[in-house]
């Protein structure tokens, strides 16, 4: 194997580079050339996305049938504190870079689905609070610990 040592790669005609079919092109950072964030992204057809806009910065799904949150799996998300039946602030590891970011919430026990609420109670940049009510009134008698709750940030991170 070869190593190629450059500052700059400059299509030798157009404005294309490519990697020959059957190869793959390898990199540990990738960041845009004008700005870190300008990363596009081919989509469908003609149309791109900004790389950064279309990931996912935060997710974690749990357990909390026992009446304490297990954490199954999670990405970008840290400690949960169980402020009450089905009531839990989860903290958000990498900051957002404000709160008018998009959170979804699921929760369900044996193929019940439940309305949850993520954004009711408390949107921070460093956390957010999910209370998982089984009715739309919100009182707190309709709230339960559900066997998976789980949720999803998308927004711009700090």
């Amino acid at each position: 194997m070869s190593t190629l040592k450059t500052n700059t790669i400059q299509a030798a005609t157009g404005t294309t580079v490519n990697v020959a079919s059957g190869q793959t092109f390898k990199a540990n950072t990738i960041a845009g050339t004008t700005t870190a964030g300008s990363v596009l992204v081919q989509g469908e057809g003609t149309n791109t996305t900004n790389l950064q806009q279309g990931l996912v910065k935060f997710w974690h799904r749990m357990n909390a049938s026992s009446g304490s949150a297990v954490v199954g799996d999670s990405f970008n998300a840290g400690s949960i504190t169980d402020n009450g039946v089905g009531n839990f602030t989860i903290t958000i590891t990498t900051n957002m870079a404000n709160t008018n970011y998009a959170h979804f919430c699921e929760a369900r026990t044996d193929g019940l689905y439940s309305l949850v609420l993520g954004n009711a109670y408390a949107t921070n940049t460093g956390s957010v609070q999910v209370r998982n009510n089984d009715t739309p009134n919100l009182s707190s008698a309709d709230t339960q610990d559900h066997t998976f709750i789980s949720d999803m940030i998308g927004g711009d991170l700090a």
